[in-house]
């Protein structure tokens, strides 16, 4: 098994508030304001429990992690795989469900790829506030003769990592905005299909019912009923059903009825 897992990191630092002290606002500034800008949705607690169940996806993925890993080392010769290439690789396989989490409602994997990259910081913090020991890879830290030059190559390592995870997190923000508006622009388009289709169809019943209804008229200027209703009667029944087919049934009386009292009174015309 491949144990990735995130290190002893700073949990009194304010990722969401406070300024980054002395140098590594040079090496974390950009990093961070950009984690932060994919993550300005949510809260300490929400993002606190995404580094934590980054950690433990990391450390549950290890069997598929390093399947994955001699797949990429026979491809390429390269056996080296950092956190953020290996939650890709987690990622790709599906191996984690993230949806449903009442902790993190409504997640996306955006915003687990900006949490990893401000756990990255906050390894540096803790390294720097407890010394070099915070960092489980420095296994001969205590004693180093050269502590100046780990430091360096934690803190440059950290910062490209936590650089490569915001600009993943990035990423799949705008694959997900495209496919967004894409599904936005499709209902839209379907919904003016839709809303021409039905104007077209009220337009072509309508003129339907208007050739009906001057039939209607014609057939009553010619004969002689008692009123409108028995001449809607004897006028339906020697109508060819092309003419009135449009009409439900149930309604064909009442809508010849009506409409020939409104042309009669003056309150319809024929278009």
């Amino acid at each position: 098994m491949l144990h990735y897992h995130l290190c002893l990191y700073d949990r009194e630092f304010d990722y969401l508030q406070e300024s980054l002290p002395g140098v590594l606002l040079d090496y974390f500034g950009d990093q961070l304001a950009r984690a932060r800008a994919v993550l300005k949705e949510r809260n300490r607690g929400e993002i606190d429990y995404a580094i934590e169940s980054l950690d433990w996806m990391l450390e549950k993925g290890g069997d598929v992690l390093l399947d994955q890993a001699v797949k990429v080392a026979d491809a390429t010769g390269q056996t080296s795989v950092n956190r953020v290439r290996a939650m890709k690789q987690l990622v790709i396989v599906d191996l984690f469900d993230i949806s449903e989490q009442s902790a993190l409602p409504g997640a996306t994997w955006a915003e687990y790829f900006a949490a990893l990259s401000i756990a990255y910081l906050l390894e540096v913090l803790a390294y720097q506030r407890f010394g070099a020991t915070a960092d489980p890879r420095a296994s001969d830290a205590i004693g180093d003769t050269h502590m100046e030059a780990s430091w360096q190559r934690f803190l440059t390592h950290n910062a490209l990592e936590s650089m490569e995870a915001v600009c993943y997190a990035e990423c799949l923000r705008r694959e997900a905005a495209v496919e967004a508006n894409v599904s936005g622009a499709h209902a839209a388009k379907a919904k003016e299909q839709f809303t021409l289709q039905s104007q077209k169809g009220g337009i072509e019943r309508h003129a339907d019912t208007n050739r009906a209804l001057t039939e209607l008229v014609a057939f009553y200027q010619q004969g002689e009923f008692d009123n409108h209703a028995e001449a809607v009667r004897q006028f339906l029944e020697q109508a060819p059903e092309e003419l009135v087919e449009h009409l439900k049934p149930t309604n064909r009386e009442r809508t010849l009825y009506e409409g020939l009292n409104a042309l009669l009174k003056g309150e319809r015309k024929l278009r």
